[in-house]
């Protein structure tokens, strides 16, 4: 798959970090054709903490999934059990709740619009340029197993106008 920072690279644009780019865009694009998928964790410091796949779509017609506000070794834990179920030909949707993969609590699901995944999730956009993608939000509940928009919702997690 071609990706965005060859061209520059082909036409002697491209210096020593233009060099490591295409390095880490060759790396993600091995990684995405033999597991299917890889997962980006934003560090911690960024504000909302996130992290996200990229591959899905490419590779099994499947939306990106994208959890905010969780550290992101826990984010890439979930995300790695998520994806790992859509290469084995599991399918998430928007509105659905997953009941079984956290003890005692379920996963929803939202999209996420298409110019905030393309902001937000950098790397995935990249990946499937020039092309667009779909995503979505993975949430995670609060205590008492509510997700943001049901009533009482009381978690950590950024609110919508924050997340991807």
């Amino acid at each position: 798959m071609p990706l965005a920072t060859d061209a520059a690279r082909r036409d002697g644009t491209g210096g020593a970090a233009d060099g490591r780019r295409v390095a880490a865009e060759r790396l993600l694009a091995a990684t995405v054709a033999l597991d299917g998928y890889h997962v980006v964790a934003i560090a911690v410091g960024h504000a909302p903490a996130l992290a996200y796949t990229v591959g899905l779509w490419a590779t099994a017609a499947h939306p990106e999934l994208a959890v905010a506000g969780l550290e992101p070794t826990v984010a890439a834990q979930l995300l790695h059990l998520l994806a790992g179920r859509v290469v084995a030909g599991g399918r998430y949707a928007p509105g659905e709740r997953l009941t079984g993969l956290l003890a005692h609590h379920a996963l929803a699901f939202r999209d996420i619009e298409a110019g905030a995944a393309a902001t937000r999730l950098r790397v995935a956009a990249r990946f499937h340029a020039p092309g667009g993608f779909a995503a979505l939000q993975v949430l995670w509940p609060d205590p008492a197993s509510r997700c943001p928009a049901e009533a009482g919702f009381a978690a950590p997690q950024p609110p919508r106008a924050q997340t991807p």
